[in-house]
């Protein structure tokens, strides 16, 4: 059981830290696309074009990194950085797993106990309480 979690979390681990690794790829051709957008527009003397595909291109590099990464986070593109990633990806997935199994532990472990509270009938108060103030 313990393996088959282990080779999940593997798994989901090396996709996440691949994707993440896509998004960089994907940013360098992005600034080497519109390099030479910008230098075919330079050279062409025509009115400035280049930007509006950049623009576009920008915004879809800019979604990317937020389903990659979230709101703000970097980190450089290497094979130290990637087995960081790795093994962070495992801790987070293990983690999670662990907490999963605790609390379905905590549950078959009083079957007999209710999943709801049980309510008491309130405590009658007297009528004429104000009397007991002065």
């Amino acid at each position: 059981m313990y393996q088959q979690n282990s080779n999940r979390f593997k798994r989901k681990a090396r996709l996440r830290v691949l994707a993440k690794r896509r998004f960089f790829i994907h940013l360098g051709i992005f600034g080497i696309v519109s390099l030479f957008l910008f230098t075919i527009n330079i050279l062409t003397g025509s009115t400035l074009w280049f930007y509006w595909p950049v623009i576009s291109w920008g915004l879809a590099v800019a979604i990317h990194y937020l389903v990659t990464f979230g709101v703000p986070g970097t980190d450089i593109l290497s094979k130290e950085w990637e087995e960081r990633e790795y093994e962070k990806e495992m801790y987070i997935l293990e983690r999670k797993d662990a907490m999963a199994k605790n609390k379905l532990s905590e549950k078959t472990e009083n079957p007999e106990q209710p999943d709801e509270l049980e309510l008491r009938e309130p405590v009658k108060m007297k009528k004429d309480w104000d009397q007991d103030l002065v």
